[in-house]
């Protein structure tokens, strides 16, 4: 890699750390690790063999779901949004994935296939999300329905919190108690739990849980940080100063003349930018990490360069810059620049291979 250029680090051990950390929360639940989205920006393969203990593994496609069969992957794999055409279904079946139904035309689509299939269902219900799901009227029928189809071996019930991330929203427990009610002549498995309510619902952990952005290092719920729930950082993007300017009073910085020097300072340039996926909107508020200590961004983000603040930092040209991971948690940044650390990790991306893993 060239010393100047953008890198990623993944610690797997953090990773598997936060993993068993679950346990901890959820004892008693089984694990269905979300590693959709390139395991959220962090490597879907590597991180899905760091993980032999997960139970099944969560993703969002089925191509997703084939690279880790072709890796070698054996747990189960569950497509979390289903199909939407028959052929979709035959080839989840080739692949032995899970499926999650969320409506009742798929109903039709499983009758088609033989009897010599062996097919686990997650039946999700829609009890307030609105998104995809059963409606809580049609459980029943739908659940009916399945067991009389001889492809599917098991049923498991599930739901999505909309609003877990904020424990002192009542929407969260009203799910709840809908998905009771919906369910309670219906016996089988149910999973409702995502990382926030793994954290603060306890009430809701039943017999799966499904860890996402907690994997990952970052808190689920609004205004917490990772590190106050003992999670560790995965991630760490670097780049690294390629160049110390010295500027006047009244000089202007980057594109649009936006930041104007109210003092002399120095100014780095670091090799990044949003054409790695750094948002292009980050303001004069966004912390970057340099020689161990907090500094800020200056100026607009360029496609492939941002200027900093270097005013009480000692610096020289190639030392490293850290945008967010290993002594600065994304969620400091993600909250400067009006979003969730979700984007953050899955924006991210260097244009040239220089990913490393820890493990």
């Amino acid at each position: 890699m060239n010393k100047f250029g953008v890198s990623i680090e993944v610690n797997l051990h953090h990773f598997q750390d936060n993993f068993s950390l679950v346990k901890t929360f959820a004892p008693k639940s089984k694990r269905l690790a979300m590693i959709k989205a390139n395991a959220y920006g962090h490597g879907l393969v590597s991180c899905a063999k760091a993980l032999p203990d997960a139970d099944a593994f969560g993703v969002a496609r089925l191509f997703e779901a084939k690279k880790l069969r072709d890796a070698g992957i054996t747990q189960p794999i569950v497509l979390m949004a289903g199909f939407f055409t028959e052929e979709q279904l035959f080839r989840a079946v080739e692949l032995e994935c899970d499926l999650v139904i969320h409506e009742k035309w798929q109903l039709a689509h499983l009758e088609k296939l033989p009897p010599s299939v062996s097919m686990r269902i997650w039946l999700k219900v829609n009890t307030g999300m609105n998104r995809l799901g059963i409606s809580t009227d049609d459980v029943t029928f739908a659940y009916s329905a399945l067991e009389k189809i001889k492809a599917v071996k098991e049923i498991i019930l599930m739901t999505h919190f909309s609003d877990a991330d904020d424990p002192s929203n009542p929407k969260t427990l009203k799910q709840l108690e809908a998905f009771k009610v919906a369910t309670r002549s219906l016996s089988c498995e149910k999973s409702l739990a995502n990382s926030a309510a793994i954290i603060a619902f306890p009430e809701s952990h039943f017999d799966w849980v499904r860890p996402g952005i907690m994997l990952y290092g970052s808190s689920p719920l609004v205004g917490k940080t990772g590190e106050e729930h003992e999670l560790k950082p995965v991630m760490t993007v670097k780049s690294h100063v390629i160049a110390i300017r010295d500027q006047l009073p009244g000089d202007e910085i980057g594109y649009g003349s936006r930041y104007i020097c109210d003092k002399p300072m120095r100014v780095g340039i670091v090799a990044l930018g949003y054409g790695d996926g750094y948002p292009r909107h980050a303001n004069e508020n966004t912390p970057v990490l340099i020689q161990g200590k907090r500094t800020n961004l200056i100026g607009r983000v360029s496609m492939d360069m941002l200027a900093v603040d270097l005013s009480n930092i000692e610096t020289n040209i190639g030392d490293e810059v850290i945008l967010w991971g290993a002594g600065l948690p994304a969620e400091a940044v993600a909250n400067s620049v009006d979003t969730i650390t979700y984007e953050l990790f899955t924006h991210i991306a260097p244009r040239k291979e220089s990913v490393s893993f820890l493990a």
